[in-house]
């Protein structure tokens, strides 16, 4: 698991828009992420649902609006490798996070806390504003006014991000964390996420066909194959 690990962080660590390997663009703000549709898909919901059915197009771009690039990323190393910088203990790798809402919009993405910060959990935030959110719908036709500028925690935006994403497993990972004065502190012991790849899985994602000597044919993907295996590496790059 850990050489595993090692392979998935190397693969997203080394994609960009000029490498022949990867085949989604992620359009986040101004930024852009390349990333691999199979790894995409089997790590959450919404990407799983837009890829298997996407046009043959290569790559695919798919934007993202809702979501800040630092938060984004992290978003992305979760996927990869079932882990990312927030899940470290010590001085958050990422500030305070400032949203401005254009005049007119309402506000979708910002968390409000009631309470203590320090000590209130990512997923009590999270449902609090879901409910919020619910009884808010039924005013929808009343006119919103122009929103100051919030300051939002990375830890609560990941949750957020998670779950409009549908990533599997990263709630409860998330729930084990607070920030307190600048530094992530665990609260407790996160659950195990294993980190598995199957190539039976997204039979419209498969993009390369192994045939074997008793002319068997193996359906697989190429950014697992040459991630894990220096043939398959030199074969491809």
């Amino acid at each position: 698991t850990s050489d595993m690990m090692k392979n998935m962080r190397t693969l997203l660590d080394d994609a960009n828009e000029f490498d022949e390997l990867h085949d989604v663009i992620c359009m986040v703000g101004k930024q852009k992420f390349a990333a691999h549709s199979f790894v995409l898909a089997s790590g959450a919901e919404t990407f799983s649902k837009q890829l298997r059915f996407a046009e043959l197009a290569s790559p695919t771009i798919i934007e993202i609006d809702d979501i800040h690039p630092d938060i984004f990323k992290q978003v992305l190393q979760f996927l990869y490798y079932k882990t990312c910088d927030l899940f470290k203990e010590g001085p958050c790798p990422i500030g305070p996070i400032a949203i401005v809402d254009k005049p007119g919009e309402a506000v979708k993405d910002i968390l409000e806390v009631n309470g203590n910060p320090k000590e209130v959990s990512a997923f009590s935030v999270y449902s609090e504003n879901k409910n919020r959110k619910k009884k808010n719908s039924k005013n929808k036709n009343e006119k919103e006014p122009v929103k100051k500028t919030k300051t939002s925690n990375p830890l609560l935006l990941l949750h957020e991000a998670s779950k409009s994403l549908g990533i599997y497993g990263m709630s409860k990972v998330l729930d084990c964390y607070r920030i307190d004065e600048g530094r992530i502190v665990r609260k407790s012991s996160p659950p195990w996420v294993k980190l598995d790849f199957c190539s039976k899985n997204f039979d419209e994602l498969q993009d390369v066909t192994i045939t074997c000597e008793d002319d068997k044919e193996i359906y697989a993907h190429k950014c697992i194959l040459t991630t894990r295996s220096e043939y398959f590496f030199s074969m491809f790059n």
